[in-house]
């Protein structure tokens, strides 16, 4: 069985990481590994190039977003970082909201 790190961000991540999407795919395909993820947190600005250099590696590329938001549950609206404005209000905030309610 093989394990895949998912918390993996890049340079994207501002002041986060100082690893660019195509050295992460250089460092997983030296080490064997045949996939690689990266979730920086609230961009996906380097999806493309991490993409890219992961399929011309010959390894399965898995992307993800790590979002930082804040959950008003008495109206079940989540809010970007900075609390002005609204992200996502919709079928399933009621679930989300009871679950950071948790």
């Amino acid at each position: 069985m093989e394990i895949v790190p998912l918390n993996v961000i890049s340079t994207y991540s501002l002041l986060q990481s100082p690893l660019r999407p195509t050295e992460l795919v250089q460092g997983a395909k030296s080490r064997g590994y045949r996939a690689v993820a990266l979730a920086d947190w609230n961009v996906m600005y380097g999806a493309i190039d991490f993409y890219n250099a992961a399929k011309a590696a010959g390894i399965k590329p898995l992307l993800g977003l790590r979002l930082d938001f804040k959950a008003d549950t008495s109206t079940g609206t989540f809010f970007d970082a900075a609390g002005d404005r609204a992200v996502f209000n919709g079928p399933g905030s009621d679930f989300a909201c009871s679950a950071a309610d948790a």
